[in-house]
């Protein structure tokens, strides 16, 4: 499990994962209602480059389901979703 307060080996590892395998993850633990990991992934996946492992709002929104009339945002005081 993903803590709140992720350290440097955990964000590495995370982006050092494949695509599918990153998007799985957070599926997996949106489906399971783990929400602080969801909203923990998104903040790294979505600060990060797509060229050091990152995933494009697009992928997320697709994956978690939610609405293209949405935009995610990522911010280092937090994620925001807009509708």
């Amino acid at each position: 499990m993903i803590s709140i307060e992720t350290n440097m080996l955990e964000k590495e590892m995370l982006l050092g994962m494949s695509k599918e395998m990153k998007l799985g993850l957070l599926g997996d633990a949106d489906k399971a209602g783990e929400h602080g990991i969801v909203f923990q992934m998104m903040k790294i996946l979505l600060d990060a480059p797509i060229s050091e492992g990152g995933i494009s709002s697009d992928e997320i929104q697709e994956v978690l389901g939610m609405d293209k009339g949405s935009s995610i945002k990522s911010s280092r005081y937090g994620i925001k979703v807009r509708n």
